[in-house]
């Protein structure tokens, strides 16, 4: 990330902090359309697939062995609490016209007939990830402010884990010893996100 001497109008937050503006930006202006009912998107991914997309290792026949193939996939990661969006969508209107929000159209063949062939579908899943992160703590160690890693007063937990990945967690998640309840006195207090024991 290189931080320009002069920031842009996005390159100041509301506490004056440094941001980051959008990686790829379109702005289009049409000309007059004249005989032509059709104005070329901003983006668009076009995809051809002719042979290729099959997994032996599932079978061969009736459609078994199907491999994933996304036309468009988009991949948000985040570490931070946010109002995360993975895809945003704002369609503003100001004129005459058939104004639709998303449009989503599926044609297929081969129907039912074919094992493991289910057609069109429309899939949606929210879940709570199931790889809860476990581990053994090792030490409890309160910092202040400005020592590393801490640019906050923050609480350093030594720990092997023993389930989950530790690359999975995030800032500001809680942390619960189970091997400990809080009327021991383990954790003496807790300020906010400041963990002091």
């Amino acid at each position: 990330m290189c931080v320009p001497r002069n920031a842009p109008a996005w390159g100041l937050g509301g506490a004056g902090n440094i941001e980051v503006g959008p990686s790829f930006t379109v702005m289009q202006t049409n000309n007059p359309q004249g005989l032509s009912a059709w104005s070329a998107p901003g983006l668009e991914v076009n995809k051809a697939i002719f042979f290729g997309t099959r997994n032996f290792s599932g079978g061969v026949p009736n459609g078994e062995g199907q491999t994933t193939n996304p036309g468009l996939q988009v991949v948000t990661t985040t570490f931070s609490p946010a109002t995360t969006n993975a895809l945003s969508s704002f369609l503003w209107a100001n004129s005459n016209g058939d104004h639709i929000g998303l449009f989503d159209s599926v044609v297929s063949r081969g129907g039912i007939s074919a094992a493991d062939n289910e057609g069109n579908e429309e899939r949606f899943a929210h879940m709570e990830a199931q790889d809860v992160w476990q581990g053994t703590i090792h030490s409890i160690t309160p910092l202040a402010s400005g020592t590393s890693p801490c640019v906050a007063p923050c609480t350093v937990i030594n720990a092997t884990p023993t389930q989950g990945w530790a690359g999975d967690l995030g800032d500001e998640l809680p942390v619960v010893d189970i091997t400990r309840g809080y009327s021991t006195g383990y954790i003496t207090g807790i300020s906010q996100n400041v963990v002091t024991a």
